[in-house]
């Protein structure tokens, strides 16, 4: 008896750890993004100027990691979109998602764009929700 009880706590207790941890990453991060945003946005206004300026060609068109002085909930990468192009040859027509929240099927970004396409496209989207 005393056997089965080790058995069943050696294989509970890990299992127990691992749901606890999994369970924490599943849903929307819970953050008051208004606060964020007034904290964080002259870093990311000059984030956007040094992307738009792309000295020595640091920033590629697809995914990037956020330069280490930029700390949680920015710890997902930005994503620099620009049509079809893989170089940034027209920096008013570049779209960047500063991510903030990843998952399997959503995201939650500030996103910068001048873009009048996929503005049109977000606030239809907006109007949808």
């Amino acid at each position: 008896m005393k056997r089965l009880l080790i058995f069943y706590a050696v294989l509970l207790i890990p299992i127990a750890i691992i749901g606890i941890l999994c369970k924490s990453n599943w849903g929307p991060r819970v953050i008051d993004w208004k606060e964020e945003w007034g904290k964080s946005k002259n870093e990311l206004k000059d984030l956007t100027r040094e992307i738009k300026e792309n000295i020595n060609g640091k920033y590629k068109i697809g995914n990037n990691d956020f330069p280490s002085r930029f700390d949680y909930p920015f710890d997902e990468g930005f994503y620099i979109g620009y049509g079809s192009q893989d170089t940034i040859n027209d920096s008013n027509k570049i779209s960047i998602k500063f991510y903030v929240d990843r998952g399997f099927n959503h995201f939650s970004a500030f996103i910068y764009t001048k873009d009048t396409i996929e503005i049109k496209d977000m606030e239809f989207k907006l109007k949808q929700n």
